[in-house]
């Protein structure tokens, strides 16, 4: 199945499931950005905004990694990261 141009729906289905895992794990460490500050926060914030990026860019293309290059593109990780470091700011 990954030797083809095209993901099958069977492969396409378990990359969705392993993004939702990869989403849930993420977003159970989010509200650490709320502890932390300076270069931490902003590392930590950077690390978790290129998954949010990259799930939401696999989303984007129909969970076929095989059919397309997914990848967040760099505006899109620098947009998460501001966004997850205004989290806890209210």
């Amino acid at each position: 199945d990954l030797g083809r141009d095209r993901a099958t729906p069977e492969v396409r289905e378990l990359i969705r499931l392993e993004a939702m895992r990869a989403d849930r794990l993420l977003a159970s460490g989010l509200p650490l950005l709320e502890l932390l500050r300076g270069r931490a926060r902003a590392a930590v914030a950077g690390f978790a905004a290129g998954g949010v990026a990259a799930l939401a860019a696999l989303r984007q293309a129909g969970y076929d990694v095989l059919a397309h290059e997914v990848r967040a593109s760099r505006p899109a990780r620098a947009w998460t990261t501001l966004r997850l470091l205004a989290l806890g700011r209210g």
